[in-house]
Parts: C-alpha cells; structure tokens; sequence
C-alpha cells in the first residue's frame, strides 16, 4: 500500500469504556490499519458505557481522554467532547447509533465523513426483542449524512432489505498470521479441541448445547480426543458432560481480560470448535484462525466468508434473522462428523489454508483508508 498524499486526516474512533469488549478491539483495528499512513492520524476517546449508550449530550463538556488503543494507556491530552469532535474531518462510530452522539458531530465544523459500522446493535436496542424497524427508521433520516459500512455481504444485504445503502468492508484484525507445522505432531496423540464457550450468548448463540450433544454423542469407535472448554458462567448441558476413555474433557470457568491468556489457550489447541448460531462478524473465529487453529465453524454467513474454502464446515439450517444477522441451528451430527474425520485422519490439519488471511488483511486496510478519505 502507497502511502497517501501529504493532505492532513484527523480521524476519531468512539468506543465505549471497557478494553476487553469486541467495540475496543474493533477501536484497536481501526488504528492499527491507518497507522503509517502519511498525513493521517487516528485518536480514540473511550466513553462511559452509561453515556456511550444513552446520552453523549451529557459529556459534552465533561474531560474525556484520549487513549493509545495498541495498549489502552491514557495520553496526556484531555479534551472535552466538543473540543475533540472540531479537530476531526472523519468520525467512526462503532455498533451504538446514538441521536445525541450524531448531534454533536453534526454541528462540529470540521467534520466531513461520519462513517457508522453497525454490528449486532446490543448497545442501543433491547436485547430480548428483535424489531429493528425504530433503528432502520432511524438510520433512514440521517440520509446520506452518515456512511453505512457493513462487515460483511449478509449484514449488507440485510440493510439492502431495509432501503439501507452501505459499503462493504470485509473485516480483519492486526494480529499476524501464523502457520502452525502440523506435521511436527505425533500421530499418536489425541487431538487437542478448544471450545472457547464465553457467556455462551444471547440465546445459547455460541452453540453451547451442540457442542454438549455433539460430545455427549462422540462414538466410542473413533479416536481419542482432548477437550479443553473455557467458559465464563455455568451451562447445564455443557457441564454435564463426562469424560471416558476415548474424550477427556477439561474445563475452567472466569473471564481472561488478558489477549496473552486467550492467545495461550489457541497455541494449545489444533482445532477450535465455533458452532454459532448468528454473528455479527466473528472476533474469537478469526484470532483463531490467525493463530493457526484448524476452525470448525457453522456452514453459514458470516462465519464461512472468513473460512478457507476446502475446510471443513459445521452443516446447519437457516432459521431466519436476529436483528442483521442470519440465524441458524447447527447439526449436531454434523459436527460430530468433521471432528471425527481430523480425529481420523490428522493430516487434515495441513490442508486449512491461510493465505487468504493476509489478502484479507490487505483489502481492509485499503478499503478502510478510501472511506475515511473519501466516505
């Protein structure tokens, strides 16, 4: 990538107060990939999660401080919100659609591009209904003013449903790609499985229970396999399941706020386990995938548009939409399945590529710079 010409880009990125979420990782991307670039710089301004999702209004005046996302350290600059918003020409903002956050930025003088990277949209809707119509409505009336991105073609499509135009921004993260040398494993040993089960989600949507039947299921004629589930809260179905002489399981149970801790937990595992029901992008899919995991996801959007092509997929039924996100319910068989088929045959752990990782990367770094520069 060139860099771009000497004109100065102030872009500001607003994430909410809590490093270890999904919105400061994507805050931390965002930077990692305009980073570089001559004639551009990126600040972030971390904000109350109370005010992030209700009202900016009450922090315009209010010292917020801007952080260094690669390690969330605080700068010495300490700005009020109306004071940060008159020196950017570029606002990103990320999942929370807030009319007194976009009031404020439509009277800044200075800026040019508000783009808006819409996810599952937790932040601003309740969470146990799922009629967007008041948010579409909502995103409909700022019009061209504000520039929609999507992660990925299903969330655009589904917000071409709605009369909604966006560009479509394939996302990536900073982490480097790695090949893991398989054949360095000895034939003999069990595969290592991670299923990395976090709160388990809204509406079991990590899979939590196929992945308790696909265990519960696991034949006694296949090889051995070595389980490791981390979670942050209890599972009934999950936790019953036993261990026997062909499936040991391990389990620990406590939120990693570490990146190191969680990156551990993918050094040791061969393969993860990602049966999700919906996604808004898929965070913990595509670390692993960095990390050189031989992912078994969910046959169905977003998760395979990360996959290489020849891999193994979790088969599964449409079953209609959560908020952008396409739903599904996966097979449990299935997922039996593909594990047996790595159990089996191990040398199927070399034939996941990763090349289309790095072009990935690539794409979104050039795609993003266009719609800061450009919109």
């Amino acid at each position: 990538m060139t860099d771009s010409p000497a004109r100065s880009t102030e872009v500001g990125i607003i994430a909410p107060d809590r490093p270890e979420g999904g919105l400061f990782r994507d805050a931390e991307t965002i930077c990692w990939a305009l980073s570089g670039i001559r004639g551009l710089s990126s600040s972030v301004i971390k904000v109350r999660e109370n005010l992030y999702t209700k009202d900016y209004a009450a922090c315009t005046n209010e010292t917020l401080e801007l952080v260094h996302p690669s390690n969330c350290a605080r700068l010495p600059v300490k700005l009020t919100m109306t004071d940060w918003l008159a020196k950017l020409d570029c606002v990103v903002i990320l999942e929370a659609l807030n009319p007194s956050l976009l009031d404020l930025v439509f009277r800044s003088p200075k800026t040019k591009r508000i783009l808006y990277i819409p996810n599952l949209e937790w932040a601003t809707l309740d969470p146990y209904a799922d009629d967007t119509k008041p948010w579409i409505k909502q995103l409909r009336s700022y019009g061209q003013r504000v520039v929609c991105v999507a992660r990925s073609e299903s969330i655009q499509r589904r917000l071409a449903e709605n009369g909604i135009t966006s560009d479509l921004l394939r996302w990536s993260i900073p982490d480097a790609v790695r090949t893991r040398d398989h054949s360095l494993r000895r034939p003999a040993h069990p595969i290592r499985v991670l299923y990395n089960a976090g709160n388990h989600g809204f509406r079991d949507r990590r899979g939590s229970d196929i992945v308790a039947n696909a265990l519960g299921q696991w034949p006694h004629s296949f090889p051995k396999l070595k389980v490791f589930i981390k979670s942050n809260e209890p599972h009934s179905a999950l936790d019953a399941v036993p261990s026997r002489a062909n499936l040991e399981i391990k389990s620990s149970r406590g939120f990693l706020q570490s990146r190191d801790k969680i990156m551990e937990l993918y050094d040791k595992a061969d393969v993860v386990l990602y049966p999700s029901r919906f996604e808004g992008f898929g965070l913990g899919l595509l670390e692993a995938l960095h990390r050189g995991c031989y992912v078994l996801a969910t046959r169905g959007d977003p998760m395979q548009d990360m996959l290489d092509p020849a891999s193994l997929r979790i088969d599964a039924k449409l079953t209609g939409h959560v908020r952008l996100a396409p739903s599904y319910e996966p097979n449990p068989a299935s997922l039996i399945d593909a594990l047996g088929k790595i159990a089996c045959n191990p040398e199927l752990l070399r034939s996941q590529q990763s090349g289309h990782l790095k072009s990935r990367q690539e794409d979104f770094c050039d795609n993003l710079l266009r719609l800061v520069r450009h919109g």
